[in-house]
């Protein structure tokens, strides 16, 4: 067993050398055609992440803290399912669901006695890629370097200008952006990714309305 650990320790070393170079050796256009890839292929998707604002209002700076998780997936049908769990400065977490008898979405927000059903909002919808190409025609790029965010490993990219500073934080494997920062203007914006997966399980349970809402809830429609 020994013999085995030794053999093997060089080439474990090579490995992570060889890693380290090809990291060395990406330029920022590498990192953000990577990540364009990343986004436009995404189909299920899940991720967890808080976002920090601060802005100067009336000479009092103030602080809005969010949570938000993220599910989606891709049915066979063509249907998109989507729940999203948003929690802002501790308040009552409100929930955002595919209603999957009529297409729409269902909002409740905790702890209320009613929950609501809207028509699915239909129109051109900003995304990460268009972010991604924005910063693709951008030449103030820079890479600063691997830096660790939240347990990842993440390619730092810094784009700047006159008023403002603005850092990407792109996880060194699949080029997802697990952190974000601007910096310089009024407000300053911190968004932080906890924990992703671009192949999760569909769960039955994210979609079930009684399990969400239980028996006392109204459903306006």
């Amino acid at each position: 067993m020994k013999k085995t650990a030794l053999f093997f320790t060089p080439l474990l070393f090579l490995a992570a050398c060889g890693e380290e170079t090809e990291r060395e050796n990406l330029s920022p256009e590498d990192i953000l055609e990577q990540a364009l890839g990343t986004y436009e292929n995404k189909g299920d998707i899940y991720y967890r992440q808080t976002l920090e604002r601060r802005e100067e209002v009336n000479g009092v700076e103030e602080t809005e803290m969010r949570e938000l998780r993220f599910w989606q997936f891709e049915q066979s049908d063509g249907q998109v399912m989507e729940r999203r769990e948003i929690t802002e400065d501790n308040e009552p977490t409100e929930y955002y669901v595919t209603d999957t008898e009529s297409g729409g979405v269902l909002f409740y927000r905790e702890g209320s006695d009613t929950a609501s059903i809207h028509e699915r909002e239909e129109g051109p919808i900003h995304t990460r890629s268009d972010d991604i190409r924005r910063m693709m025609e951008s030449d103030s790029a820079e890479l600063a370097g691997v830096e660790e965010v939240n347990g990842f490993e993440a390619y730092r990219l810094t784009f700047s200008d006159e008023e403002e500073i603005l850092d990407y934080w792109f996880e060194v494997n699949e080029f997802y952006i697990v952190r974000e920062e601007t910096k310089g203007s009024d407000p300053y914006v911190l968004a932080e990714v906890l924990e992703f997966d671009l192949d999760p399980d569909y769960d039955e349970s994210l979609f079930d309305m009684d399990s969400l809402l239980g028996e006392d809830v109204e459903v306006f429609k």
